[in-house]
């Protein structure tokens, strides 16, 4: 896992007793956060080529690690704004989005869209 990605890891760890789950077999380094009482996911880490992301093609390919999680939709302008937070890959709703954790949103702010997952 990238650092950002372990930072994250260890303070949801830190706050809620939360580990990463690793649920998938095929794809053993994607990971969830699950809400500890109902089992439903609140976050899934993924690792992907960044064009899949920003759906910007790029010459080398990247591979990035990727957040996707739950917001609330009207909240969705304004996080969406932010530099590193896209719309939601995979999920394709408009009540989840993608961060790139590369470190260009800051963990607090990551960190405050969890809480709010």
């Amino acid at each position: 896992m990238y650092a950002q990605t372990n930072r994250i890891a260890l303070a949801l760890n830190l706050r809620y007793g939360d580990r990463l789950d690793h649920p998938f077999q095929k794809l053993p380094t994607y990971a969830v956060f699950r809400h500890p009482d109902t089992k439903k996911w609140y976050g899934l880490v993924m690792d992907l080529e960044r064009s899949l992301v920003t759906g910007k093609q790029e010459s080398d390919a990247p591979t990035i690690e990727v957040l996707n999680l739950k917001i609330d939709t009207a909240e969705a302008d304004r996080t969406l704004a932010i530099d590193g937070i896209y719309p939601g890959y995979h999920m394709k709703r408009p009540d989840w989005i993608s961060i790139i954790l590369d470190d260009t949103v800051p963990d607090d702010t990551v960190l405050a869209l969890l809480d709010r997952s």
